[in-house]
């Protein structure tokens, strides 16, 4: 009998330190000094430099100034003011992107740490870190991805829960035609937990198009993703004001 409670006692312990590191491996019961690196985003292999912001700033004709420069009649909002509005036909690489992104100047970007990928048939994938602190304004901004503002702070709660600076991953295959919106999830993660692709493409359709739609001057004729590059043709405004 002893012998048998003895074994019984060690499978419960195994099975209790194997799920508390299961869930450690996906970053739900955070780790003493991360253990198991689940903040880190998936290196997409995708470098850049502020050259290649500079290089995205040179090549759109744009330029970012502070907020406080902008109209008067225009500072209202979420801290970013477009305006100037050009016709463009380009094409940006992924290191220039990734650039854009990671040198923003608006204090309200919720990621860093991002990398972005551009490959053949429309494929774009997407990793960094999410920035918790920020989400919640974001999301407002988003247009709560079409769900309630209830249903979103019980997911923002969720993920503060993962720490501040959770890691994602996102893999969509998308494009743009007349203002038209086609983006099929493939793959997203947290923290390497994996979300239902499906759930969550209808929310990153809505929040995209929300997004889109609250950029002064933009209109899109044509987007689409190749290998190394975000094709795009149509208007876009190439002064922004933002703080």
């Amino acid at each position: 009998m002893r012998k048998s409670l003895t074994v019984l006692l060690i499978l419960v312990v195994l099975l209790s330190v194997g799920g508390v590191l299961a869930l450690a491996y996906f970053g739900i019961i955070p780790m003493p000094g991360d253990l198991f690196n689940v903040t880190k985003p998936k290196d997409l292999g995708v470098t850049f430099t502020e050259e290649d912001f500079n290089d995205f700033m040179e090549k759109s004709e744009s330029q970012i100034l502070p907020f406080e420069e902008a109209p008067a009649e225009l500072q209202t909002g979420p801290g970013v003011v477009f305006t100037s509005p050009k016709a463009y036909d380009m094409s940006f690489t992924s290191s220039e992107i990734s650039a854009r992104i990671n040198y923003s100047k608006w204090s309200s970007m919720p990621v860093e740490n991002v990398q972005v990928k551009f490959s053949d048939g429309g494929i774009i994938e997407v990793s960094g870190n999410l920035v918790s602190g920020k989400l919640k304004n974001f999301a407002s901004i988003a247009g709560y991805g079409g769900y309630s503002e209830e249903n979103v702070d019980k997911g923002l709660n969720w993920i503060e829960k993962l720490g501040a600076n959770p890691s994602f991953y996102l893999k969509a295959k998308t494009e743009i035609t007349n203002n038209e919106l086609n983006l099929d999830t493939q793959s997203i993660e947290i923290n390497r937990l994996g979300l239902p692709a499906d759930q969550a493409n209808k929310a990153l359709i809505i929040a995209t198009e929300t997004i889109l739609k609250s950029v002064t001057g933009l209109d899109t004729e044509k987007l689409t993703i190749t290998d190394n590059a975000y094709n795009f043709k149509g208007n876009a405004p190439s002064l922004i004001y933002s703080k």
